[in-house]
């Protein structure tokens, strides 16, 4: 599986926005594969390993700033992306949107910069949708963390309104692992 460079450099600007003064040692502490990535311009449409990309300087993130807690680590990433992601004319955009059309538009958004898995709405009702998410080998799952960050951070900025969302995962017999992430609002 990839992934685009825009969601790279998500995580290197979520660093470097929240924990400045620690960026070096984030990036020193990177595996030698993701300091590749890191250690040079990252482009916003080339393709990158998602492990190597995503999933490790996540891991390497939560072990420096949230106490080994790669969960939490991978929520606040994902919530820093919506709100970075949807600033200026965006975010104008989301605010007078619906939130189901900016939740039509999660999919495409996620089918655009992963390759390899897919979401898709599974379920929908005037407060709360369902989306399921397939393709994600089971070491790579702590992206649902992300996925659910996002999805708060977005429908939060669309609201203005708090949201709750949560995801209940399904292991695959090879190595896979979908899940099923449900957002609530009021």
């Amino acid at each position: 599986m990839q992934i685009k460079g825009s969601s790279i450099n998500s995580t290197l600007n979520f660093i470097v926005t929240k924990f400045p003064e620690r960026k070096s040692d984030w990036l020193s502490m990177l595996p030698e594969k993701s300091n590749d990535i890191f250690g040079v311009p990252v482009y916003t449409a080339k393709w990158y390993p998602f492990i190597e990309g995503m999933i490790l300087p996540t891991k390497t993130a939560a072990m420096l700033f949230y106490g080994g807690d790669n969960e939490k680590a991978s929520y606040e990433i994902g919530k820093f992306s919506a709100e970075e992601g949807l600033k200026g004319i965006y975010k104008l955009f989301v605010r007078v949107a619906s939130t189901s059309f900016v939740l039509r538009k999660t999919t495409n958004i996620f089918n655009t910069y992963y390759d390899g898995a897919a979401i898709t709405i599974i379920e929908k009702a005037d407060s709360s949708v369902k989306f399921k998410v397939t393709g994600i080998k089971t070491d790579g799952k702590l992206i649902f963390n992300r996925i659910a960050g996002w999805m708060e951070k977005t429908i939060e900025i669309v609201n203005n309104k708090p949201i709750n969302v949560s995801f209940i995962e399904e292991e695959k017999e090879d190595s896979f692992v979908d899940a099923i992430i449900t957002a609530v609002w009021s």
